[in-house]
């Protein structure tokens, strides 16, 4: 999105420098942390060291949001919870791998040439069984639900910043940093959502790769709507117009590929899903999104107001308002063992 991307472009009056790249910094830190679970929660909340939102704005922003929030740190408990069966896996891997190490530091003229990747698979051979893949199901369907929760703020934040538009006397610098946590919470998603689908492939759950790819598709096209409502309030809009519809379209024909593809892989992997699966999980929320691609590059080129549709009642994942339930049956699952 060149300088689309750059959010310091919303505003002519730009934040001190120094505090802009400390910010920017801080986020881009969190952003590359490596993790197997979602994003703490702490960081949804505008604070001044990531972002430099008005505490009294920042305030009604954190009583605003906080039931979305309750259901996010749920989400993100039963993600941190393990089951005893993988909890002792993980402790007689961690106990061969550590004595393959100690074996090859004492006799180094027989150790092997790779004496970490050696013991670990000394470790899992030994260890006699595989990783369970429960709890990874549990995972995946937890970071689903913290996407679902960040999506909603993405949007709220967006409204927000729309609607700031049209007053005089708001700060363009205020702008500037919701268009920032905005964007910030987006980038988030696409993180969560390569772990959720590495994951996914790494204990071979085909269903949920395929439904995983489907947040693939929104998370593009929610960062692209995001920018388009920048580009309005920064005023760029009309320079950029043919670039944006242009970018629109090839993303119209890279979603169609897209659905293509996942629908060829998962008919090939579970052909007994049949039609009916996935349809109702992956085909039509897919093709309003490879339809919304469309309708965005008409909008744009012809100059015409353009209305977002909603997805979450087409959503076919975890919903975070039912997430509660789910919380209940995974306690109760870790409680049989």
């Amino acid at each position: 999105m060149d300088a689309l991307t750059n959010v310091e472009s919303v505003s002519s009056m730009p934040c001190p420098k120094g505090v802009l790249k400390d910010g920017r910094r801080a986020r881009e830190k969190i952003l590359t942390e490596i993790r197997s679970s979602p994003l703490p929660s702490k960081y949804l909340i505008p604070s001044e060291t990531l972002f430099l939102i008005s505490p009294a704005i920042a305030s009604i922003w954190k009583k605003a949001t906080q039931p979305l929030i309750q259901i996010y740190n749920q989400a993100t408990k039963v993600a941190d919870t393990r089951s005893a069966h993988l909890r002792a896996w993980q402790s007689a891997f961690s106990f061969l791998y550590h004595q393959e190490m100690e074996l090859a530091v004492a006799d180094p003229g027989r150790a092997p040439r790779q004496p970490k990747e050696h013991a670990m698979r000394m470790a899992r051979m030994n260890v006699g069984q595989p990783q369970p893949r429960g709890d990874k199901r549990f995972l995946v369907e937890a970071i689903w639900a913290t996407l679902q929760i960040r999506f909603y703020l993405a949007d709220l934040a967006r409204l927000w910043l729309e609607g700031t538009g049209r007053k005089r006397d708001y700060s363009p610098q205020q702008r500037q940093m919701w268009a920032s946590y905005a964007i910030f919470i987006i980038d988030s998603c696409t993180q969560d959502i390569r772990i959720a689908l590495d994951i996914a492939e790494e204990s071979e759950g085909r269903r949920q790769i395929t439904r995983t790819m489907v947040l693939l598709m929104r998370v593009d096209l929610e960062r692209f709507r995001l920018n388009l409502e920048i580009a309005r309030q920064s005023g760029t809009l009309g320079e950029a117009r043919r670039r944006l519809a242009d970018n629109a379209l090839e993303q119209k024909e890279i979603a169609n590929q897209h659905i293509l593809n996942v629908y060829k892989a998962h008919c090939a992997r579970l052909p007994q899903d049949g039609e009916e699966w996935i349809k109702t999980n992956f085909l039509e929320i897919a093709t309003t999104i490879r339809d919304e691609w469309a309708k965005i590059e008409k909008s744009v080129r012809a100059e015409t107001f353009y209305q977002p549709v909603s997805l979450e009642e087409k959503m076919a994942i975890v919903k975070a308002f039912d997430f509660c339930t789910f919380c209940g049956h995974l306690f109760h699952r870790q409680l049989r063992f």
